[in-house]
């Protein structure tokens, strides 16, 4: 009896008892620790590595320092994918990788900063030019001819310790976003006070929309912008050519779609990752790392052998993460506005 006439005022207490936590998904959760996470502070940590080395001896032909040049890009080739969210503040993204350079304006904005003669301090040369700064301002430093003939008291010495340096504090940023503000919204969405996602399958559908960007990035600028057409190959607009890291960066952006599709799907087998191991092995019959001999028809072949596997790799993974997943690809930062 007396539990009857309790019985009412518990039901009210319940209904009043705030909800309980929603735990992020599985696959977000795997994302986050497994992937996202870990592979910003490996950025992190190579951007300081590249600070340092650069600040010990600028010199262009340094091996400590092109060595840790390749490292750092190494690790920017596993977060580029994540181009939502903290790489978006500021235009970081492009402030770090300014990439493909449609109007050859780095060589332009390189050649009239140390034409200057000046320098800029940190705090101006953050508000500078993304095509002096970046990956690829730093590759002209260390590996084109036009640049890389500074001494240690020239601007260009200057001029490559500020990338180095602005590398390094754009990376720290970023992780420091992700870890403190933009991974725990991913992790608490749908929860009262998280404006940014409003129920989990949204950040499911943005990190499923991330992998399949990035294919489409592999396939469509790393690939086909060299391969050209069969009559006019273009090995010219490779990334990264003067380096000699455009394959590199195709093998490590693959790489890291795997792991991305590794840890949405919770599987280590299927169709994508046939397709994927695939194309990593069209890439591996790949002989020059510049891609320059696709003027030749074994090369064209084999480049244009490598741009269909991931063609074909992004559909496989489009078709069995959608299902798995229950998404569908979205809107991504390749389609323009």
């Amino acid at each position: 009896m007396r539990l009857t006439r309790l019985a009412p005022a518990l039901a009210l207490l319940a209904a009043l008892a705030p909800a309980p936590l929603l735990a992020a998904s599985e696959p977000v959760t795997r994302m986050l620790d497994g992937v996202i996470l870990p592979a910003f502070a490996e950025f992190t940590k190579a951007t300081k590595g590249l600070d340092a080395a650069a600040a010990a001896d600028c010199s262009a032909e340094n091996p400590a320092l092109r060595e840790a040049y390749n490292t750092a890009f190494d690790a920017w080739i596993g977060v580029e994918s994540y181009r939502a969210g903290p790489l978006e503040t500021g235009g970081r993204g492009l402030a770090i990788a300014f990439w493909p350079d449609l109007k050859g304006a780095i060589p332009k904005q390189i050649g009239a900063l140390l034409a200057s003669g000046s320098i800029p301090g940190p705090e101006e040369f953050a508000k500078a030019s993304v095509a002096t700064r970046g990956f690829f301002a730093l590759e002209a430093m260390l590996y084109d001819p036009a640049f890389n003939t500074y001494t240690a008291t020239d601007p260009g010495c200057a001029l490559t310790r500020a990338i180095a340096a602005d590398l390094a504090r754009g990376a720290a940023a970023v992780e420091t976003d992700w870890r403190e503000t933009y991974g725990p919204e991913m992790r608490t969405a749908g929860e009262a006070g998280n404006a940014r996602f409003l129920a989990d399958n949204e950040v499911v559908q943005l990190l499923f929309t991330a992998t399949l960007t990035e294919l489409e990035f592999i396939s469509d600028n790393r690939i086909a912008r060299p391969l050209g057409t069969a009559d006019r190959p273009r090995p010219n607009r490779a990334e990264a050519r003067l380096s000699g890291r455009s394959l590199r960066n195709v093998t490590d952006a693959l790489k890291s779609v795997r792991a991305q599709v590794q840890a949405l799907s919770g599987e280590t087998g299927g169709e994508s990752f046939d397709r994927l191991d695939y194309a990593l092995y069209a890439a591996g019959e790949i002989r020059d790392p510049a891609f320059a001999d696709v003027e030749t028809p074994g090369g064209q072949f084999r480049l244009q052998e490598l741009h269909d596997a991931v063609k074909i790799a992004r559909e496989a993974v489009n078709t069995e993460l959608t299902a798995k997943l229950n998404v569908g690809a979205g809107f991504n930062s390749l389609d323009g506005d």
